[in-house]
């Protein structure tokens, strides 16, 4: 139990009562209390994260990735065909060496995705904890108050998280391209087989994916 000087039960009782009822010394007191509460909360979430979530932030901030390097290490990786091949139409003997730079690409790729997912999934835990023990801590019996409270603290873990999960997307969607290069390819390969010509120049409607 908490002793009645508690500054938690006076500022509850402070906020029980209408404005009407509350004088200019309630109002200050109220005004004071809320500041006292708000900081003190704030303070034993800081040392209870550090405490309970030192590993989870261990972790988030020693693999946090170099966002800009990955993405254009991505970006390499990926294959313009029109670029790849020596005229305007894509030879047997050019396409077999393209099938197997594109699925080397794609194995390389596959595995950024998944450390990059991996580490997205990580900060997401580590924020949903943090959120959860705050609401635990958190004076501020209405959703908005309490995360206006702790913005100050929790703002860069959100923004941690949300950057890590769109990074995780980006390398998602790098994956799916050079997934698309490949079986572009391989149907270019089809084609052969069946009709031993050259298939359509590079860029043609039929063979950029129906666009």
């Amino acid at each position: 139990m908490l002793p009645p000087s508690d500054p938690a039960i006076r500022l509850r009782a402070l906020r029980e009562l209408t404005p009407s009822k509350r004088g200019v010394e309630e109002n200050t007191e109220l005004a004071n209390l809320e500041q006292q509460v708000s900081t003190e909360a704030l303070q034993r979430f800081e040392q209870l994260s550090k405490d309970r979530l030192a590993d989870d932030m261990a972790e988030v901030l020693f693999n946090e990735p170099d966002y800009e390097a990955e993405r254009q290490a991505m970006d390499q990786l990926q294959i313009d065909l029109t670029s790849e091949v020596t005229s305007g139409y894509i030879s047997l003997t050019e396409m077999q060496p393209l099938l197997v730079k594109s699925s080397g690409h794609r194995v390389i790729v596959n595995t950024m995705f998944r450390r990059a997912r991996r580490y997205a999934d990580v900060c997401a835990s580590a924020l949903d904890r943090l959120e959860r023990l705050w609401a635990h801590c958190s004076p501020a019996d209405v959703e908005w108050q309490s995360k206006a409270l702790a913005a100050q603290v929790m703002d860069p873990h959100r923004a941690r998280a949300n950057r890590a999960a769109r990074h995780a997307q980006y390398a998602e969607a790098a994956y799916w391209g050079l997934q698309r290069t490949s079986q572009e390819i391989e149907m270019f390969i089809r084609l052969y087989d069946l009709g031993g010509c050259a298939t359509a120049p590079v860029g043609t409607p039929q063979h950029t994916g129906g666009q």
